[in-house]
């Protein structure tokens, strides 16, 4: 099973994908502008695209498996470390 992406994604699964990827960014501007707030900002923001994308995308037996479980991993460790940056500890389960 491969965790390549699938030839065309979802609109759910790259709105995903961005937001993802905005982490870095959003890190060093919280830090440069002394608002830890933006942080917990981001954290909901990114909970609600990956909610989007859960309801709308079967991830287990699914042809795209890996993938989609790769972008669960990503957002569980993404949230955790936004969290864990303003002193939030995450549940390891909800």
């Amino acid at each position: 099973m491969s965790a390549e992406p699938p030839a065309e994604l979802a609109v759910e699964e790259r709105d995903l994908i961005k937001r993802l990827a905005e982490f870095p960014a959003v890190v060093a501007e919280a830090t440069e502008r002394r608002s830890p707030h933006a942080l917990p900002t981001y954290a909901i923001r990114l909970a609600d695209d990956f909610h989007r994308f859960y309801h709308e995308h079967r991830v287990l037996e699914s042809e795209a498996q890996a993938f989609r479980l790769g972008l669960a991993t990503a957002t569980q460790a993404v949230i955790a470390s936004s969290l864990d940056l303003v002193g939030v500890e995450a549940p390891d389960r909800m």
